[in-house]
Formats: C-alpha cells, sequence, structure tokens
C-alpha cells in the first residue's frame, strides 16, 4: 500500500513538473495497446528486370537475377501443353503426359536410357527438386526444378532430356490410367469437389475451363500412341519459355540453359498446335444446382461467376475486394458467419484470374439445418460490396495484409520465379511488380464498390448447394428455380 502511495505521488509530481503550457493539449488521446504500431509507409519492393533472349529454335529465356541466393530455380511452361486443350473424349491427356515425363528417360546416340528411379537417384545425389504438372484450366504444362549453382550444369542437362526425350512408357501408362480410376471414385464421395464440378459447368457452360475433371471412359479412350503424339506435338521449344532465377551471371545463365536445351529441335512441317485460349462466352443467367446427397449432415454451397483476367487494370481493386469479403480471418464473412454461435457455419472467399476470365466463388460450409442462414448470410455480405462504401480503416487493413502477404511471399525463391513467368504470360509491363504494393495502396472505397458492381452480383451469381435434398429444397428454392443433379453430375430435371 505504501509503495503504492508512493507511486501515485511521483506520478503527480511528475505530471506537474511537464504541464502543459495554457491552451495545449493536456490529455493526449489514449492509445490502444492491444495493437501493433502499424506504419503509415508503403513497402518498398526492390524487383530486377528480368534479361529476355530468345534462342535460335525459338525457345524463349527469361532470366531474373537474384545475387542474394547459391540456389538456381528454373521454371519451364510449354504453352499449348495444359489440360485447357485436352482433345474432346480424351480429357487427362495432357495430365498424364505431364506425369509421365518424369518418369525415365530414352537413351540417344550420345547419352544411355535413366530409369524413374535412376532419374530419381541422380536428382537425390545432387540435391535437386523437381516436378512437372498441369491441370484442367492450365494454358501450358509447367516443369520446375531447384538445385545448386555448382552443378547446375549437370542436372539441367537431365531435366532437359526428360522435357525432350522422355520413356513415355506404355505400362507406366497403364498403371496411371488405374490409379486415376480409383481417383475418380474418391473424388465422387467429396462434397466440395461436386460442388466446384457444378460450378464451372454452370458458369463455363460449354468453354473448356467448364471441365474439371476426366471422366472414366476418357481415361480408358488413352491410348499409348495418344501420348507419344501429343508429346510430340506439343512439347516444342517455339512454344516454351524458360524462366530461371538465380546469382551468377546472366550470361553463365544463359549458356546453361543453351547448353541443355539448345538442340531441342521444333518437328519438321507440323502444324503448331493451339496456344491461345478460346474466347469465353458471357456468363449464362443464374442457375442453381442442387446436388443430392441422401442423408447428408452438412450443406456445402458455392456462389460464384466469372471474374477477370489477370492482365485487367482491376486486378489490383479484385484482390483487394476479396480480402475484404473472404480471404483470411479478418474478412467479413470469418467475422460475419464464422462468429455466429447460433448457426454454425464458415465461409470463404477466392477467385482466378487467367489469361481468359476466371471465376469468383465464396464457399460455405453448414450443418443441414443451418443452411437457410449460411446461404442468406453469404448472399447478404456479397451485396454489401456493391451497395456500401468500404469504411477506410476497414479497407486499409485489408490492403495492408495483401502487399504483407505479397512482400513475404518475395521471400521464396519458387514465388519469384512465378511471379517472373506469369509476367511472362500475361504480357505485364517490366515494372508491375515493383509497382504492385503502391498499386494495391492506391484502391479506394469507390474502385471496391465500382468493381463489386460489375462483376460480384448476388443476384446473378450462380448457385450450388451439395447436401440431402429433401431437407434443403425448400431452402434453396428460394433463391430462385432449382435443378436437382446426381453425384454422378447427371440432370436430374427440376423438382415437382
Amino acid at each position: 500500500m505504501r509503495f503504492g502511495a508512493l507511486t501515485l505521488w511521483l506520478a503527480g509530481l511528475l505530471v506537474s513538473a511537464t504541464a502543459a503550457p495554457s491552451g495545449a493539449q493536456e490529455n493526449p488521446p489514449a492509445v490502444d495497446r492491444t495493437l501493433a504500431p502499424v506504419s503509415n509507409d508503403v513497402v518498398d519492393i526492390e524487383w530486377p528486370r528480368p534479361i529476355v533472349r530468345q534462342l535460335p529454335n525459338g525457345l524463349r529465356v527469361v532470366v531474373h537475377p537474384d545475387a542474394r541466393s547459391s540456389i538456381v530455380s528454373v521454371r519451364v511452361d510449354v504453352r499449348g501443353a495444359g489440360g485447357l486443350f485436352d482433345p474432346v473424349g480424351r480429357e487427362g491427356l495432357a495430365g498424364l503426359t505431364a506425369i509421365l515425363i518424369r518418369q525415365g528417360i530414352r537413351a540417344n546416340p550420345q547419352d544411355p536410357s535413366m530409369t524413374a528411379d535412376q532419374v530419381a537417384m541422380e536428382l537425390d545425389r545432387m540435391a535437386v527438386t523437381l516436378d512437372s504438372m498441369t491441370d484442367s484450366a492450365s494454358v501450358a504444362a509447367t516443369i520446375v526444378a531447384s538445385g545448386l549453382a555448382s552443378n547446375a550444369p549437370e542436372w539441367l542437362a537431365i531435366m532437359a532430356r526428360m522435357v525432350v526425350e522422355p520413356d513415355l512408357d506404355a505400362d507406366r501408362l497403364s498403371a496411371l490410367r488405374a490409379q486415376g480410376r480409383l481417383g475418380l471414385v474418391e473424388q465422387r464421395g467429396s462434397a466440395a469437389f461436386l460442388a466446384e464440378e457444378a460450378l464451372y459447368s454452370a458458369v463455363y457452360g460449354n468453354h473448356p475451363a467448364s471441365r474439371r475433371s476426366p471422366d472414366y471412359d476418357a481415361l480408358q479412350r488413352i491410348s499409348h500412341d495418344d501420348v507419344l503424339d501429343w508429346h510430340q506435338d506439343h512439347y516444342v521449344p517455339g512454344n516454351t519459355t524458360i524462366s530461371i532465377e538465380t546469382g551468377v551471371p546472366t550470361e553463365t545463365a544463359l549458356t546453361w540453359i543453351e547448353q541443355a536445351f539448345g538442340l531441342w529441335e521444333n518437328p519438321a512441317g507440323a502444324a503448331s498446335p493451339p496456344t491461345t485460349p478460346p474466347p469465353t462466352l458471357p456468363a449464362p443467367p443464374r442457375e442453381i444446382r442442387l446436388v443430392d446427397r441422401l442423408d447428408a449432415a452438412q450443406t456445402t454451397f458455392l456462389v460464384g461467376n466469372l471474374s477477370i483476367r489477370r492482365n485487367d487494370p482491376d486486378y489490383a481493386v479484385f484482390r483487394v475486394l476479396n480480402e475484404v469479403l473472404g480471404a483470411g480471418p479478418a474478412s467479413r464473412l470469418a467475422a460475419g458467419l464464422a462468429g455466429d454461435s447460433e448457426n454454425a457455419f464458415v465461409a470463404y472467399s477466392a477467385y482466378s484470374a487467367l489469361e481468359y476470365p476466371g471465376l469468383w466463388v465464396v464457399s460455405a460450409a453448414a450443418r443441414t439445418a443451418d443452411s437457410g442462414p449460411a446461404i442468406d448470410g453469404v448472399l447478404n455480405q456479397i451485396r454489401r460490396l456493391g451497395e456500401e462504401l468500404v469504411p477506410e480503416a476497414e479497407l486499409d487493413r485489408a490492403k495492408r495484409a495483401v502487399v504483407r502477404g505479397f512482400a513475404l511471399s518475395l521471400e521464396q525463391p519458387e514465388s519469384r520465379l512465378s511471379f517472373t513467368a506469369l509476367g511472362e504470360a500475361h504480357g505485364l509491363d517490366a515494372g508491375y511488380w515493383s509497382d504492385y504494393a503502391a498499386r494495391v495502396m492506391a484502391v479506394t472505397p469507390d474502385d471496391v464498390r465500382r468493381v463489386a458492381v460489375e462483376y460480384w452480383d448476388a443476384d446473378t451469381a450462380h448457385i450450388v448447394a451439395v447436401g440431402d435434398a429433401a431437407s434443403i429444397l425448400s431452402v434453396i428454392e428460394q433463391a430462385g428455380p432449382v435443378t436437382l443433379y446426381d453425384t454422378a453430375g447427371n440432370r436430374l430435371g427440376t423438382p415437382e
């Protein structure tokens, strides 16, 4: 007690001795010490401009200098070899080929063949990671690798052989098809997949982007000759860009790539495959699809529609809008829906922005009994974006979260390489990434509302629900006419 009294007395003397002059503010605003201090400065991002060269065989090479790193990261993007260009009736061909190219290497006059195990052991010996992939929405097939600069010419030679002369073995193809068939069965048991399949079909219609997965019959039709022809026709240097990030001199990096890939030839007289996505049509009128999962205890919802292209000038606005709505724990969907103790459900928002219009989507999952509040809550939050201006403080938090995430991602070589490749694929100007943070911080409440009105329209968005139709049909019908589907994706018609 005596200590407390002495402390108060000393504090009183301190206040008296430092009293503000007459007319000055004696009681400054209280500081909220539960919040971390925030700088008003915008992150200054130094993004070295890439050096671009084209080899005699048409291969485009983009070097991104990074003097800090002893790691070399390489990304090979083969345009026209992505799943978006899968032949009708043979969906999955691009994906199977992308997997097979890392399953072994054919012999050539100078080098012996290598089995998948031998390739893996050699890359492990050199501490190299390598992967190849594509998906149904991709324009390109992508092969990525990273390793030490000290042995880069050695592992780049192996990477090049995998791309140019893979051992596309028929037995491995059969095994992959069998695995794929098992995967198809498993994904039919996923409510999230069923919802995504239905939404993409509703939004994209007959466009190739509507295909989220091959079906059983398509996998069965893919022959060994199909894979050989696909690789021969689509994996060509004239359609390929190689991005490399390294701390070695640019000319050294270019020499590495030319030594590894320079002898790769374009097939003589072959017609170039398409490398540009087919145009998308305007989104069709709203459709509300209900996928019936008998006795499901939970309902999965998706609400979505077409978004923007990646090179759209409003991309930064779109990114900030998504952060406000549902991209993180401080978003409106997280605070306004997940925090409702009476109706337990979760929701978040996401989007894609591609060379063609991507898709924005809000996803929610709720107990069957809470399906009504869930769908109403999601639609109301989307409507707010077009009806109200986002408060400045909320918008500022969202913008800083976007910039913070971008700045942190630049600490990863794979992310920097991805941004370099993204800029090339979408024709972004050389200073785009240096200016990105400032562009995000310049987004205004009016910008957010304008873009929300143009794209995020709750009254025209497509709605998909996956759950027990008998329990939730009456709730879903409040949003409009409903079409029923089964879990195999078959249209059952409208409820009577």
